[in-house]
């Protein structure tokens, strides 16, 4: 049996379930943008009710100054305290225009800019592997064919049968890479959905925390700090999943600004796909 065949079903399995998850995403993003619209709107409203509030207070503070019942120091120390609350309320509305710049309108773009990156890297992993399934059955004929031969010529033509199963192996092999490399990308495709979506999250609402909640929102914002770095138990996964463990290179930690999407992972790997797709129609797929 080919080595590397279970590996490239267990390694495609997982990609398909990948590609499922990233699906049922978007739809609950776009329902996130509606409710944060909707969100903002009521901020901006309560906003302008609770300037409304304080103005009026400011107008009973004046008359508690002019008051004969002795609360004139009550009134001044209650404008104080109003114009304590006016500087809360500006933050708020400081918060209202972060609302929509740092999350709506950067999810809006992100949304959109994903669902273009999703699609194509979901058409061009069937492409390739439409490709390698293709070269797998055309390597599996040779070597029926090659068996066929030594069957009927006998063992001096055995070196032509050894080099069409050794051409199996190195396609397959070829194949299992590229279901290895393929899968941590999608991987990093979905988790940088939600670093992101948590880092603009908390850019908005980290000030409302009380701070007994700040080591929580710090260890959440570590958690999110690396979205193209696969954590380790991801990277097991990959390896148990494959046959050649040493064939799976270790990811390099990529940095990039919070926020912006970004499609540089499904290039650089549709790129190596391609060279090894090359290197394999020229005999040496097989790294």
């Amino acid at each position: 049996m080919d080595l590397h065949a279970g590996a490239v079903e267990a390694l495609s399995a997982l990609c398909d379930q990948t590609f499922d998850n990233v699906k049922e995403t978007t739809p609950a993003l776009e329902d996130l943008l509606k409710a944060a619209a909707k969100y903002q709107q009521m901020m901006e409203a309560a906003n302008e009710a609770a300037g409304d509030f304080l103005a009026q207070f400011g107008k009973v503070a004046v008359t508690a100054c002019k008051s004969r019942g002795g609360t004139a120091a009550l009134g001044s120390s209650m404008q104080k305290v109003l114009g304590q609350h006016h500087a809360m309320l500006s933050g708020k509305v400081q918060q209202v225009q972060a609302m929509n710049e740092q999350f709506l309108i950067t999810l809006q773009k992100r949304i959109k800019t994903d669902s273009k990156t999703f699609t194509k890297m979901e058409d061009d992993y069937k492409t390739f592997t439409k490709k390698f399934r293709g070269d797998l059955k055309k390597a599996g004929e040779g070597t029926v064919k090659a068996q066929k031969v030594v069957k009927k010529k006998g063992a001096a033509e055995q070196p032509q049968l050894d080099t069409a199963m050794r051409n199996v192996q190195t396609k397959s092999k070829s194949f299992e890479e590229f279901n290895a490399r393929f899968l941590r990308t999608l991987m990093i495709e979905e988790r940088r959905r939600y670093c992101y979506l948590v880092d603009n999250y908390l850019s908005v609402f980290d000030l409302d925390f009380r701070p007994e909640d700040h080591a929580l929102l710090k260890h959440t914002l570590d958690l999110a700090s690396s979205p193209e770095d696969l954590p380790a138990t991801n990277e097991a996964l990959i390896l148990q999943n494959s046959s050649t463990p040493q064939a799976t290179p270790t990811p390099q930690p990529r940095e990039r600004p919070s926020g912006v999407p970004v499609g540089g992972v499904a290039v650089d790997l549709l790129r190596a796909t391609r060279l090894g797709l090359q290197n394999s129609s020229n005999g040496g797929g097989g790294r």
